[in-house]
């Protein structure tokens, strides 16, 4: 019989983490940035467009003093040649917050629908706010594709210049005025978070088990507990 071996992890979710404990620090977001840019770049020098990139699938395990990040959640994932926006029904797949905007208009897609979705999870991580504040898929879709969030600098004011200008290069509306190379961009964004002074208390020790408050899944015991993909 055919089976599937996943690791079993330990931690909880970037989206988790902010909601509880608010933005990370300039060098927490810089590490963040760093293995979430690393693992994406690879699913793409293997040819595999993510498409559902969002914070809740960033999954952060103890590491020591710090944490290792896990991408998780494939179940979107197409060949790069193959990505177009839209399934065979028509029905735009993906999470409405962080899609891109030539994902909600149900385009082809390429690596750049995926560096917006990090662009709009590196947001939240530094500022502890959804890109997109509205829970209403018709308002989500009107503002992305308006390009309608709050500034980052409006955020997060100590945010020097270059970095306000390398996070919303990479959330343009134009696919083709975002940055090409998504490892280049990755460095430079990460290089400039660490060189800034630490600001606020930032995110504490990654729980081994989670957080407190499970979710009880039907038939079964509270868990914080995932798999990754």
């Amino acid at each position: 019989h055919a089976f599937l071996v996943m690791e079993r992890l330990h931690g909880v979710p970037l989206g988790a983490l902010v909601e509880r404990a608010g933005p990370g620090t300039p060098g927490q977001v810089a590490s963040l940035l760093r293995q979430a840019g690393s693992a994406l770049g690879a699913a793409h020098q293997a040819g595999i467009l993510h498409r559902d990139i969002k914070p809740d699938n960033f999954f952060l395990v103890p590491d020591g003093g710090g944490f290792r990040v896990k991408l998780l959640d494939f179940g979107l994932a197409k060949p790069l040649d193959a990505a177009g926006g839209v399934t065979r029904t028509g029905m735009v797949v993906g999470t409405p917050q962080y899609m891109s905007p030539e994902q909600v208009r149900g385009r082809a897609l390429d690596r750049r629908s995926d560096l917006y979705a990090l662009a709009a999870t590196v947001y939240e991580a530094l500022s502890g706010r959804r890109l997109i504040q509205t829970e209403f898929s018709m308002e989500v879709f009107s503002a992305i594709t308006r390009g309608q969030h709050a500034p980052i600098a409006s955020l997060v004011p100590s945010l020097p210049r270059d970095l306000v200008e390398s996070v919303e290069s990479a959330l343009a509306l134009d696919p083709e005025a975002r940055p090409g190379d998504l490892e280049t961009w990755v460095e430079l964004l990460a290089s400039g978070l660490e060189r800034m002074r630490p600001q606020g208390l930032g995110w504490p020790p990654i729980p081994l088990e989670g957080f407190a408050q499970a979710t009880k899944v039907e038939g079964s015991e509270p868990t914080a507990q995932n798999p990754s993909a």
